[in-house]
């Protein structure tokens, strides 16, 4: 949630400096129809209530690793664009972590307390996914590769509350560079210097 806000958010504030969404269709985007197809195994398992259970777990594990992995892949593709390098590698960090952690990102009860969850502390057993999110309970030591994981926490008193990893603050920022680079066109200058005109033999 808190990146999706974090997202949105970026289009604001390039919209408040004066960008338009006309922008976006100039932007050299390739292979650009893929996102909404890779993005949406994640939301999907955001919003699949029934995601902890055995039976949906290997899917939810598998199709969130190949989102991963084609989101790398595209953001890479599209590396000349603004900002995209540092998308690209917040995916490859947040990819690496999960495929590391059986196909979720993986948080410790200890982050979930201070996010405000702490109902969910207690109705959860280690390895179980939290249910609407893409997170799995896992103790520090027993995750693989934990500086990649959620270990950045938005206490409870404030809004949005939660856990994220660096892997999403590099997509925030990549995606912040690359809204304000796309919406927002530099305008040409309006004029050129004229040269001055060689002088005649006649002028003095």
């Amino acid at each position: 949630m808190i990146l999706y806000a974090a997202l949105l958010s970026s289009l604001v504030v390039a919209l408040m400096r004066g960008g338009s969404l006309r922008h976006l269709a100039m932007m050299r985007l390739r292979c650009g129809w893929l996102i909404l197809a890779l993005v949406a195994p994640q939301i999907l398992i955001i919003f699949l209530r029934e995601g902890y259970e055995d039976r949906y777990w290997v899917g939810c594990a598998v199709m969130l690793a190949v989102s991963y992995c084609g989101l790398a892949i595209l953001a890479w593709l599209n590396h000349s664009l603004s900002g995209m390098k540092l998308l690209a590698l917040g995916v490859v960090f947040n990819g690496l972590v999960v495929l590391a952690n059986g196909g979720f990102m993986p948080v410790t009860p200890e982050a979930l307390v201070r996010a405000g969850h702490s109902e969910v502390v207690l109705e959860l057993e280690r390895g179980m996914r939290v249910v609407g999110s893409k997170d799995v309970v896992l103790s520090r030591d027993d995750t693989n590769l934990w500086p990649l994981s959620d270990i950045f926490v938005i206490p409870k008193r404030f809004p949005l509350a939660g856990s994220f990893s660096i892997g999403d603050l590099l997509i925030i920022s990549g995606c912040f560079i690359l809204m304000q680079s796309a919406l927002i066109q530099k305008k040409e200058t309006q004029g050129r210097a004229v040269p001055d005109s060689p002088r005649g033999h006649g002028d003095r």
